[in-house]
């Protein structure tokens, strides 16, 4: 389930990288009402890493950044696995490796997983 409240990340200066997470969300919002589940995941890590990665001026790797976050307590142990689900769907861009891992995502999972996303764009909102 998604909710009507759309994320504006007003809270970025940067008005491109603002403008394209803003859009990113919205594409969310759509690929879910076709199911497309772990497209929306994959913009979701997306996500996250750009809002990591800005805020800790660091580009090494998303896991790096989500392990950073959660030694900070920035996330919690939880966030972090549910992070590293997200960040490792974000390979499901390239085909061969999508239909390898046969994995499915379902609407329970994808609605446990933006959940978890939501909470934690949440939390990183507080840093910027």
């Amino acid at each position: 389930m998604i909710d009507d409240n759309i994320e504006d990340f007003s809270f970025l200066d940067d008005e491109k990288i603002r403008l394209e997470l803003k859009k990113r969300y919205l594409d969310i919002r759509k690929l879910k009402s076709q199911k497309f589940y772990h497209y929306c995941l994959i913009l979701m890590g997306s996500i996250i890493e750009q809002l990591l990665m800005m805020y800790y001026y660091d580009f090494t790797g998303t896991n790096d950044l989500i392990n950073k976050a959660n030694s900070e307590n920035i996330i919690s142990n939880s966030d972090k696995a549910q992070l590293q689900f997200i960040n490792s769907t974000r390979n499901f861009l390239h085909v061969q490796e999508y239909v390898d891992s046969g994995v499915i995502i379902k609407e329970t999972k994808f609605n446990h997983s933006f959940q978890v996303f939501k909470e934690v764009l949440e939390k990183l909102k507080t840093l910027f």
